[in-house]
């Protein structure tokens, strides 16, 4: 099983593709590491984004979520080691972090604190500051279902599949409420909004124009933050638009990575 131990506890990473490349003498493009949401693991990630590019693409269960193991991790910063701990110890880098939400702060964290390992970023549902519910939060301690009914009302676009929105709710349900406020907490604490002209690696961000967890305007300023960014929305799309919209997503980081 592929799991790596960092000092942040196991890290999980599928290797969705193989590249061409590793035939040829050319030299092999970055690749692209997947990283989740709060309270998801690497089977979120649907199929057109793990195949997105003609490239090796990692998909990670962060610690405590997934087949991982061990315990969530209590800041955003303490994910970000563990991701930079993985690049190091499997020799995957500098590559193209491609973060959903909590997971595109993970991928800023990482760029702050470890450029080197960074060839790339596509922060997807993301911002420079991510403030979770209190309510939400309190609600999770007393009543676990019924705080996955009030993300699933409000995570997904209007007319999302019932099957995907269903999909969504399992997944959190697994993951069990104590991960799920250990996410929440360090997205609370999260706050990089002060330093992102120090990123001077290739961005795109990516905003569902339905999005009510991380609001459009909220996207649109931190690619506005950032020193070299490119800002795409996609029409309709709610918080989970990876999965609303794939294809569309898949797309715009085809694009990116390719001009890399």
């Amino acid at each position: 099983m592929p799991v790596v131990s960092t000092p942040q506890g196991p890290l999980y990473y599928a290797l969705c593709r193989a590249p061409q490349e590793r035939c040829r003498r050319a030299p092999e493009r970055p690749p692209i590491v997947l990283i989740h949401g709060a309270g998801g693991d690497h089977l979120l990630w649907p199929a057109a984004l793990r195949r997105a590019a003609d490239r090796r693409v990692y998909a990670l269960d962060l610690p405590g979520h997934g087949r991982a193991g061990g315990l969530a991790c209590r800041t955003v910063e303490e994910n970000a080691q563990a991701v930079a701990g993985f690049l190091r110890a499997e020799g995957v880098g500098p590559a193209v972090l491609v973060g959903h939400s909590m997971g595109g702060a993970v991928g800023l964290a990482v760029a702050l604190g470890d450029p080197g390992c960074v060839a790339a970023l596509v922060l997807i549902a993301s911002a420079a500051q991510l403030p979770a519910s209190a309510a939400l939060l309190a609600r999770l301690e007393r009543d676990f279902e019924g705080a996955l009914e009030l993300i699933a009302r409000t995570a997904w676009a209007p007319g999302a599949p019932a099957a995907l929105v269903e999909r969504g709710r399992q997944a959190l349900c697994a993951a069990g409420p104590q991960t799920l406020l250990a996410d929440l907490r360090a997205c609370q604490r999260f706050d990089v909004g002060g330093r992102l002209a120090e990123i001077r690696v290739p961005c795109l961000v990516v905003a569902g124009e339905a999005d009510r967890i991380v609001p459009l305007d909220a996207s649109a300023r931190l690619a506005a933050g950032l020193a070299h960014s490119r800002f795409t929305v996609i029409s309709g799309g709610g918080h989970m638009l990876s999965l609303e919209q794939p294809e569309q997503v898949a797309a715009a980081v085809r694009a990116f990575v390719s001009e890399l």
